[in-house]
Formats: structure tokens, C-alpha cells, sequence
């Protein structure tokens, strides 16, 4: 009975009050919406994350913090993509948009565990010396034209709401 604690009622008898038993932290799965559906460019399959769920079990897979994006997702302030090889459906990458000065923008493309997808790096002697280029990825371009897509797919969604009012 240590965990037990003696209440007095409003009549004046003693009730023996149970331990509060913790409540099960169940995580909720919040949604929200994105402006455009899964689409496919080129090799790559860019899959919308719309829901706490999602964000969670890309952060998981690919082990870096995409989870941490729900609140902005949420707000409007961003949108989340999970790149996708898209034969396979194997994960590539993942890339966040940002709403910034009333568009959106290409935020960040991060692979597993936030390493590089945008450049390559190579390496070569020119006869003179070592020569180190960077080259922009196709993932790269791929997410330039997702950006295009989104901006786009939005656009049409303000023109429709517009026409609603």
C-alpha cells in the first residue's frame, strides 16, 4: 500500500486513491497535404510525404532527421519527398522544399545518413596537374524539374480556390 494515498472525500470518508497509471504515449499520425501527387522524372520516383507516419519511417530508413520536419510541414513552410529508384522503389534520397519569399524552394536532397546525392566529385590529371570537378548529379536536374512540377501543381491549386471564393 506505499503507492497508495489516502483522500478524504467531500462526505468526509476515506477513499483509498489508486496510483495513476501512466498513459500510453500513443504518437499521433498527423496529416496534411501536398500539391502534387507521386510523380516520375526520369529515373527517379518522388513520393510525397503527407503524414507524421511517413515522415517517421523515411527518417528511420534513411537515418537522419526527417521526422523532426513535421511542424513545418504542418505550417506550409515545407514539403518533404522520399526519391525512390523508380524500378525498384529503393530508396535514394530524400528532398525537403522550402516556402520562402511566397514560392517554394529546393531546400535540401540528402541520401542515407545526410551523405551527398547532388555532386560527383572527379578526379583527373590534366599532364600538368590534378584536377578535381564537380558535377551536378542527374538527381540534381530531376529535382530542379520536381521544383517546376510543385510550383506549378500549387499555382493551379491557388487559381482554383481563387475561382471558389
Amino acid at each position: 500500500m506505499d503507492d497508495d494515498v489516502c483522500l478524504e472525500s467531500a462526505a468526509g470518508a476515506f477513499e483509498i486513491a489508486q496510483p495513476r497509471r501512466k498513459k500510453k504515449n500513443k504518437k499521433r499520425n498527423r496529416k496534411w497535404s501536398s500539391d502534387l501527387n507521386a510523380v516520375e522524372i526520369g529515373p527517379f520516383l518522388f513520393i510525397p510525404l503527407t503524414c507524421t507516419n511517413a515522415l517517421r519511417d523515411e527518417g528511420r530508413t534513411m537515418e537522419h532527421c526527417a521526422k523532426t520536419y513535421e511542424d513545418l510541414c504542418r505550417l506550409n513552410w515545407s514539403r518533404i519527398f522520399s526519391v525512390r529508384d523508380a524500378l525498384s522503389q529503393k530508396r535514394i534520397a530524400t528532398l525537403s522544399l522550402i516556402w520562402e519569399e511566397d514560392y517554394w524552394h529546393l531546400d535540401q536532397i540528402k541520401g542515407p545518413r545526410n551523405a551527398g546525392v547532388v555532386c560527383d566529385q572527379h578526379n583527373y590529371f590534366n599532364g600538368e596537374e590534378t584536377v578535381t570537378e564537380l558535377v551536378l548529379t542527374d538527381l540534381y536536374y530531376a529535382a530542379m524539374e520536381l521544383v517546376q512540377c510543385y510550383r506549378v501543381a500549387w499555382l493551379n491549386n491557388q487559381d482554383d480556390e481563387w475561382q471558389l471564393d
